[in-house]
């Protein structure tokens, strides 16, 4: 059983200047838990590794005794080559992967457990969440994925029964609260965070027609209907540009759309490495979602750290981010008509698109460590302050 520790210190940042890192020195580390971060590397982009990296940097410059676990480790040695065979690589990583819990979760009093949905929640979450029950340790699920709802419908008794195995869960917004309270399951809501220092704030006198998609070309990220809605600004701004950043099933589909609407200065630019995701940002104007499932996009925090006005659809928490109208632009799902009329709202009223950006700029508190750091360590402290399980 895991060994009793006293109550994690709430001694935070006290600066809240917009994004602030809030990076604080916790006086003593001696009574802090030791947590292990189970999720995935940034091998996997996307915002659940990007999140789990920033958790680990932020506990560890707060004092924490904080390692990861990636939920896809690179096979050591003479069987690295198995990554590159199909069918092999996922045996080996799993095996891997299998062995890295069991040999590494007995040394801490907290298993921190990033998840996701699906298929991915059993082959990648439940192994750790039954290797840290072994153990007696104490998890925390933290759900980021905006398919919850769907995922706690179809997969409902598998999953509960996973579920009632943790002793908190924790999720970015009030719309998974709610999700999970829905299915009989208490949360609670610690927002994601973002480092302003990675995203530099471009001031752009001018919002020029330069529209940026950066989420994966998947379809539950519905990027065709971002190609419908610029095919109708394009129309009306003939210099108008998209660039699509990413990769994902959908690229060849989404490549003859383009064609089929013989469309001009749309750029597929392809997977970037997250250290350059900033400068990116940087060479566009305008941000634009139009995901038909989602949660807690960091892509949206980055928009607002970097000066770019957020349109987007009002999938899933996104309305718990963006107030249409007054930090960014919602739209109803699928509507490709409505997002252009966004857009060319954006491009059109410049005064009120720089009082949007600098309100969106505004709330990057919500999103910085010295703000969000208080509700971590009152959920540790609880888990360690507490004897035997926590339903």
């Amino acid at each position: 059983m895991t060994s009793e520790a006293g109550p994690v210190p709430t001694q935070v940042d006290k600066d809240t200047s917009p994004g602030h890192s809030g990076h604080s020195d916790v006086v003593d580390g001696s009574d802090l838990p030791k947590i292990l971060i189970v999720g995935p590397s940034i091998r996997i982009m996307g915002g659940q590794a990007v999140m789990a990296k920033q958790l680990l940097d932020d506990l560890r410059s707060s004092n924490f005794d904080v390692e990861f676990l990636p939920i896809n480790p690179k096979p050591p040695g003479p069987l690295a080559f198995a990554e590159k065979v199909t069918g092999l690589r996922t045996l080996v990583v799993s095996a891997f992967y299998i062995w890295s819990l069991l040999t590494r979760v007995p040394k801490y009093q907290i298993v921190h457990i990033f998840s996701a949905s699906y298929l991915s929640f059993i082959i990648s979450q439940t192994p750790a969440i039954f290797i840290s029950r072994i153990y007696g340790k104490k998890i925390v699920l933290n759900y980021h994925s905006g398919q919850c709802e769907d995922h706690l419908e179809k997969w409902g008794r598998v999953v509960y029964a996973i579920l009632r195995r943790v002793d908190r869960i924790a999720v970015q917004s009030q719309y998974l609260v709610d999700v999970f309270k829905k299915h009989g399951f208490e949360s609670t809501a610690i927002a994601n965070v973002i480092d302003v220092k990675d995203f530099p704030f471009t001031k752009r006198p001018t919002i020029r027609p330069r529209i940026l998609v950066p989420r994966m070309l998947d379809p539950i990220y519905n990027v065709e209907c971002s190609i419908r809605a610029f095919h109708l600004v394009k129309q009306q701004i003939p210099n108008a540009e998209l660039t699509l950043l990413g990769d994902g099933p959908e690229e060849q589909h989404l490549r003859g759309v383009v064609s089929e609407l013989e469309l001009k200065d749309v750029t597929f630019k392809g997977r970037v490495e997250r250290e350059q995701i900033a400068g990116v940002y940087g060479d566009h104007d305008v941000f634009l979602n139009t995901s038909n499932i989602d949660n807690m996009p960091v892509s949206v925090i980055e928009a607002f750290a970097s000066g770019l006005p957020v349109v987007t659809t009002e999938a899933g928490g996104i309305p718990y981010m963006v107030r249409h109208g007054e930090n960014g632009y919602l739209a109803p799902l699928n509507d490709h008509r409505a997002l252009a009329d966004c857009l060319l709202e954006v491009l059109r009223d410049q005064e009120k698109t720089q009082r949007i950006i600098s309100t969106a700029h505004d709330d990057l508190k919500t999103y910085s460590w010295s703000s969000v750091a208080r509700g971590w360590y009152e959920l540790y402290s609880s888990l360690i302050a507490s004897k035997g399980r926590v339903a």
